[in-house]
């Protein structure tokens, strides 16, 4: 089809609507129920070659209220958070990693409700996190699910049912998504530079693994999630990638999430890239432990991975200083760092930054945790002064207070 589109408009620019889900689902399914069937990857939709072949990365996501719907780990607590933001920031960066250069489009976001989920009294702050944790993620557009109202606003007859709960029905929450989406606008040339940074950790998906196998999915979204307040920006590595060019740029740190079913070129290529100087870490025990097709694989050939960092499949909370840890132990630290008053590394946290000059940095911080908190952002040296970018009011990079699901996007000086 993306050919013939092409026969008749060469400037055409094609997407393709995938839930983003499918990529990432293991042991658990919608509900946080249990999966008796295959994994999910069994759909067939191979993500690397469709987003190789389509101009834009189109999408179908959801991101809602801390109502277990999907991307799960069994080691997960959504107590920990006020909103579900697994799918759709691991899918954006996913997509961010294999094609930087190419727009996300998401023309069917979830973030109001779904077909089976609705929230008619949502808070405003919600659609406002949503919405910046989706863009300092990558997404570049986006079009709501869904407008149910015909163009004399009588509701729609074929979506009657799900009228109720819809954007249509929320002038308050259709309020905040407009003037949080102007703000993200205004703010443009520094959200754009906070979700293109450079990725120093990645994970490996291997789409062998993810078909065969369901406790690869689990890990590799435990890992993700045990990253993700370390404050630093968070790639993917396919084995396609690692097979192809891993000479050709910098991959950074590895971690390699239980994939147990793999291509040789995959561990030949991984191996050469640790003896090169590259890094790697492994989590679970089944890493590498089969090829592609199933048969298991010698344990001499897989002698290097003793020399690299272990991880046992833990809770994230567990898990996080141990690989906080080993990055730090490769000279990767984050070029701002979000510490809470309690200790806690800054969980339910995300922070992300860049260096504008010698003297200042942008931070953008959203608290995804279910609990207000306290932090500092702190960095060799310390910071003489900040201020919130679109207030203009100055902030004390030592005392932030953050309600849940407040964002912030500062400028830092040193």
């Amino acid at each position: 089809m993306h050919d013939e589109i092409e026969k008749h408009d060469p400037d055409a620019m094609c997407h393709a609507k995938v839930f983003n889900h499918r990529a990432f689902t293991g042991s658990i399914g919608l509900w946080g129920n249990p999966i008796s069937a295959p994994p999910a990857r069994h759909d067939g939709i191979d993500r690397e070659a469709l987003m190789e072949l389509l101009e834009i990365n189109g999408c179908d996501t959801r991101i809602l209220a801390q109502t277990p719907y999907n991307v799960h780990h069994p080691w997960q607590d959504m107590d920990d958070y006020a909103i579900q933001w697994f799918e759709q920031s691991i899918a954006f960066d996913f997509m961010r990693s294999l094609q930087p250069d190419k727009l996300i489009y998401d023309s069917e976001w979830h973030s109001i409700q779904t077909l089976a989920n609705r929230d008619a009294d949502m808070p405003d702050e919600r659609i406002q996190a949503a919405l910046w944790l989706a863009h300092l993620h990558g997404m570049g557009a986006n079009v709501m699910w869904y407008w149910a109202r015909k163009w004399n606003s009588s509701p729609s007859p074929s979506w009657e049912s799900s009228f109720y709960g819809s954007l249509s029905t929320l002038p308050g929450t259709l309020n905040s998504y407009v003037r949080t989406m102007l703000e993200i606008n205004r703010a443009g040339g520094d959200v754009k530079n906070l979700a293109s940074q450079q990725r120093p950790v990645r994970i490996l998906y291997s789409n062998a693994s993810a078909i065969q196998s369901s406790e690869f999915c689990d890990a590799l979204v435990l890992i993700y999630e045990s990253l993700y307040f370390q404050d630093l920006p968070i790639g993917f590595v396919t084995e396609k990638m690692l097979q192809e060019g891993w000479d050709n740029q910098d991959l950074g740190f590895i971690i390699v999430p239980n994939a147990g079913y793999v291509d040789d070129q995959t561990v030949s290529a991984l191996r050469n890239y640790i003896l090169s100087g590259g890094r790697a870490a492994f989590a679970g025990e089944k890493c590498f432990k089969y090829n592609k097709r199933g048969f298991v694989r010698s344990e001499s050939s897989l002698s290097f991975i003793q020399n690299c960092p272990q991880f046992d499949l833990k809770p994230a909370k567990e898990l996080m200083p141990e690989i906080q840890q080993a990055l730090a132990n490769a000279d990767i630290q984050p070029l701002v760092e979000c510490e809470d008053w309690l200790k806690r590394g800054g969980w339910g946290v995300l922070c992300r930054s860049y260096q504008n000059d010698s003297d200042s940095y942008t931070a953008a911080l959203v608290n995804t945790g279910a609990e207000k908190t306290v932090v500092s952002l702190n960095q060799a040296g310390g910071f003489s002064s900040a201020e919130n970018i679109l207030t203009g009011r100055s902030v004390n990079p030592e005392l932030i207070y953050l309600a849940p699901l407040e964002q912030l996007l500062i400028r830092l000086h040193k």
